[in-house]
């Protein structure tokens, strides 16, 4: 088996996508270009009608670490300034994979409607990024509403 750190960081985003897919029935696009940065992963479930912003990182240095839960800051407030640009953005995209059953401008309709885009954001980490627990202690108690999903060996 390769070595976790010969890997390269879209092999991590494909494992994210696969399991956004099959826990909470997500339609997944990778490398969506957003607005200049890229968003690694983000998954939009039919179903809660929500999005799912997933940064990836194979880091396990704290910095890093640190680093991928700023980005998620960033995210955040780009969506609240952009969010017209996104979802214009993840229906383009979309609209080239093919995906959804409905057509996507009926979901981004009520999200204008109600005047909310309702994101879930997460940080995904190797394994060994999440034996830093004081680190990643510190950091989700000032950052309550990002989740962290563990990638296993």
């Amino acid at each position: 088996m390769k070595k976790d750190r010969s890997r390269p960081e879209s092999y991590y985003r494909d494992l994210v996508a696969k399991f956004l897919r099959r826990h909470y029935g997500c339609v997944v696009l990778t490398e969506l270009d957003f607005n200049g940065p890229k968003f690694d992963v983000v998954g939009f479930s039919p179903r809660s009608e929500e999005f799912y912003v997933v940064e990836c990182k194979k880091t396990s240095r704290p910095v890093g670490i640190g680093q991928t839960f700023g980005q998620i800051l960033a995210y955040k407030a780009m969506l609240l300034e952009s969010g017209r640009k996104f979802l214009t953005a993840f229906e383009r995209d979309l609209r080239k994979k093919g995906g959804l059953r409905k057509p996507f401008w009926e979901y981004a309709a009520r999200f204008a409607e109600r005047g909310k885009i309702p994101v879930r954001f997460f940080v995904a980490l190797r394994q060994k990024a999440c034996a830093h627990y004081d680190l990643l202690r510190a950091l989700k108690n000032d950052l309550r509403r990002v989740g962290i999903i563990r990638i296993n060996n």
